[in-house]
């Protein structure tokens, strides 16, 4: 009995000895990753930024494209009501003058979208850190593209209406007039992404400035817990040692 006794109390010992090892090198971790985690989530969020300034400003470029385009085609509507048979090619170079500006709205928007979806996906692996939370963005994403394959198609619809055999004005602006109707609610879309890119530019901005602090917190915490732990090895060693003496 007092054999099983001491190799009991050996077999705790040990035991306590690796649990303060572990402490140890807790302790030591907590603080060697404290740096290169700030480093990196800081400079995660600097380039999220960073990002979304740029693609503000692709929307808001977008946007204005949007605008000037929908302004030519109430022209172009109106000026086809009143134009002859004779004056379809002006109307036909008119109408190629918008479709490339419609084009670079389609790149601007879908590469935005794209770059935002993934941008996303990093700043959720970031919440796994305590009090890092970032809201979702609040403009639908998708839904631009539905508006865009719309636009494309009615813009389609206004290049047949104007090769078609016979020019009939009233058809060309009914043509022109569902294409503008299209492009104001691509600029509803563009709105919103505007403002929901905004805010999450101040959410990133006001958790940049509590990261540090938050993941410090997360160190002290864990050598917190560290020392406890270590505390109770020792405490277990202890006894352990106590029992080995008896006789």
């Amino acid at each position: 009995m007092k054999t099983l006794r001491k190799i009991a109390a050996i077999l705790v010992m040990i035991l306590a000895v690796v649990g303060v090892l572990i402490c140890v090198v807790g302790l030591v971790g907590a603080w060697a990753a404290n740096k290169p985690v700030t480093d990196a989530v800081t400079g995660v969020l600097g380039t999220a930024d960073d990002y979304l300034g740029l693609a503000d400003q692709a929307t808001q470029t977008a946007s204005a494209t949007v605008s000037d385009v929908t302004q030519q085609l109430d022209d172009l509507g109106q000026a086809a009501t009143s134009l002859s048979e004779d004056q379809k090619a002006q109307i036909d170079a008119r109408v190629e003058e918008i479709t490339q500006p419609i084009a670079r709205v389609s790149t601007l928007a879908a590469t935005a979208s794209q770059g935002l979806t993934s941008l996303d996906s990093t700043l959720n692996s970031l919440g796994r850190i305590p009090g890092l939370r970032i809201p979702q963005p609040q403009a639908d994403l998708a839904g631009i593209g539905a508006r865009l394959d719309a636009v494309s198609a009615k813009l389609d619809a206004l290049h047949t209406t104007v090769n078609s055999a016979t020019l009939d004005g009233q058809r060309v602006l009914g043509a022109t007039t569902a294409l503008s109707a299209e492009l104001q609610g691509v600029q509803t879309e563009l709105t919103q992404w505007s403002s929901g890119i905004g805010q999450r530019q101040a959410a990133i901005q006001s958790v940049g400035s509590r990261a540090p602090g938050l993941i410090d917190l997360v160190s002290v915490f864990a050598t917190l817990f560290a020392l406890l732990f270590g505390a109770g090895q020792v405490s277990l060693f202890i006894h352990a040692l106590q029992w080995f003496g008896k006789p």
